[in-house]
């Protein structure tokens, strides 16, 4: 009944803080089914609470069914929100230590690191974390950064570009750039002319 009545008020445009308030206010049933635990985590996240999602991230065991789907990226978003609310804050080793938890796949998850894992977006983070503090350990997640290998375009494109340029690798960087352009011209000349028939 509760994921039905969450599901209902998203749709009805309830705003987040008062489907937020709902789940929390019947917390004891919402910890005991991982969906409404998936819902509840992105609702922190929007609404900044990045200490809430971290804290049933490290104490409740997802190991259970049903999966939520995308778990391990609500995870990350969680850290790296945190992490960005540091950096904005000055304290740069809290930032990086919040970028470097993104990166990590906890047991309690029970979810496996990908063969093709995505994280240039978090080695860059981490990167512009440790230039704070520590330029040789920038350069080492710069580098972890570009060498990423995508298998077709996507947004950490973007973020290998940005670790490239802090290489000093700019030509590499433009060419990624524009390809990353290019995609995007595509795809809305695809949208537009699929939306006029």
């Amino acid at each position: 009944l509760y994921l039905e009545l969450d599901i209902i008020y998203e749709a009805d445009g309830k705003p987040p803080e008062e489907r937020l308030a709902f789940l929390e206010k019947n917390q004891e049933t919402i910890m005991k089914r991982n969906d409404l635990i998936g819902r509840e985590i992105v609702l922190f996240i929007q609404l900044k609470q990045f200490d809430k999602a971290i804290k049933i991230f490290t104490t409740h065991d997802f190991r259970y069914r049903p999966e939520i789907y995308g778990l391990h990226n609500l995870y990350a978003d969680a850290f790296v929100g945190r992490g960005d609310l540091y950096f904005k804050e000055g304290n740069y080793k809290k930032a990086a230590e919040d970028y470097k938890s993104a990166l990590l796949y906890p047991r309690n998850l029970k979810v496996g690191k990908p063969y093709t894992a995505r994280f240039a977006r978090i080695y860059y983070k981490i990167g512009i974390a440790y230039e704070k503090f520590d330029k040789k350990g920038a350069e080492e997640y710069y580098k972890k950064g570009a060498e990423e290998k995508y298998s077709r375009i996507n947004e950490n494109y973007y973020f290998k570009g940005m670790c490239l340029k802090k290489l000093g690798r700019n030509s590499e960087a433009e060419k990624l750039f524009d390809e990353l352009i290019s995609a995007s011209n595509e795809i809305l000349i695809k949208n537009s002319s699929d939306a006029m028939g």
